[in-house]
């Protein structure tokens, strides 16, 4: 669930054709959302299921240029909710989608529906290639895609490592705190006591570094199982 005062914004993928935009917000299951397109921006908000699970997600976006909220329209699918903005004016191509230059994370290219000059200009065809790799790299560049990309989460396999080594670490650590505090303890006598205080955990821990041989087999690490052989 957000925190109290937390604002979500859910994932929106935008394209462009010189006469229209072309709007998928990332929410599934949405019932009843508001709406209110202007000439200026569009502002969303409803309940939906998107990249923080089922919560209540909002937009305030301000177009680079205007628009005619008259010709426009937006339906409401299973998975997404769907915008066609028809531009005003003389169609042409925004450098960005906002007014802003902001590299907002939830923003991102629907490159099925980038369009860089009007698809019947044939003559022109050889220029036209070069002004959509032009404008490609500028709109990446302005959104900042690489930066921009979803939240990190860590796969099984990292956690997998990383809960064997915690588990290895606390282990060991115990280990030679008890026999450090049973040689300031017992001086001489702590050679022959020490396994009987450690002997239990430690044979835990060993037995566990057996798993050292079998992680680079499974593909885990990229470490030999040679050099984890001759050590366990």
């Amino acid at each position: 669930m957000a925190e109290p005062g937390e604002r979500l914004s859910p994932f929106v993928y935008w394209g462009q054709k010189t006469d229209h935009i072309s709007l998928k917000i990332d929410l599934k299951d949405v019932v009843d959302p508001i709406v209110d397109l202007t000439e200026d921006g569009l502002k969303f908000k409803a309940d939906g299921i998107g990249i923080r699970g089922h919560n209540s997600y909002e937009l305030d976006i301000e177009f680079y240029h205007p628009v005619d909220p008259d010709k426009s329209r937006y339906r409401v699918l299973d998975r997404c909710i769907d915008f066609h903005i028809q531009k005003k004016g003389d169609g042409e191509v925004w450098p960005r989608l906002t007014w802003k230059k902001i590299n907002h994370p939830w923003l991102k290219i629907d490159f099925d529906k980038v369009a860089y000059e009007d698809e019947s200009e044939e003559d022109d065809q050889p220029e036209n290639d070069m002004s959509q790799e032009e404008v490609l790299k500028q709109l990446e560049k302005e959104l900042d895609l690489d930066s921009a990309s979803e939240p990190d989460v860590p796969d099984l396999k990292t956690m997998y490592l990383f809960m064997y080594n915690l588990f290895q670490f606390v282990g060991f650590t115990f280990i030679s705190c008890v026999l450090i505090v049973n040689f300031l303890r017992n001086k001489e006598e702590a050679i022959t006591s020490g396994f009987q205080l450690v002997g239990n955990p430690l044979m835990v821990c060993q037995t566990a570094a057996i798993m050292e041989i079998l992680h680079p087999m499974l593909g885990l690490v990229k470490s030999g199982a040679l050099a984890p052989l001759m050590q366990v």
